[in-house]
């Protein structure tokens, strides 16, 4: 939400998912995080679109690249109409 405050279009999450150093369930934990910010997000008149989360590894460059490409167009879908 700090990050909304402060202007941002889109919030992006990269998890480590079921390769995570420190628990297993860090897809599930992050999931968690998601759900109650897009309520937050929702509750604030802000589109819960305007964050993603993603099991991403750390070298995986093409598939965050491809992330980041769908997610900006969202963004650019969600600023051309009114919230």
């Amino acid at each position: 939400m700090h990050a909304f405050e402060q202007g941002f279009d889109g919030v992006f999450i990269a998890a480590d998912g079921h390769e995570c150093s420190y628990t297993p369930r860090c897809s599930d934990l992050t999931n968690g995080i998601i759900e109650t910010s897009q309520k937050l997000m929702e509750a604030k008149g802000i589109s819960p679109k305007r964050i993603r989360m993603a099991a991403i590894c750390s070298v995986c460059a093409e598939q965050f690249a491809s992330h980041m490409a769908n997610f900006t167009k969202i963004l650019v879908e969600l600023d051309g109409k009114a919230e």
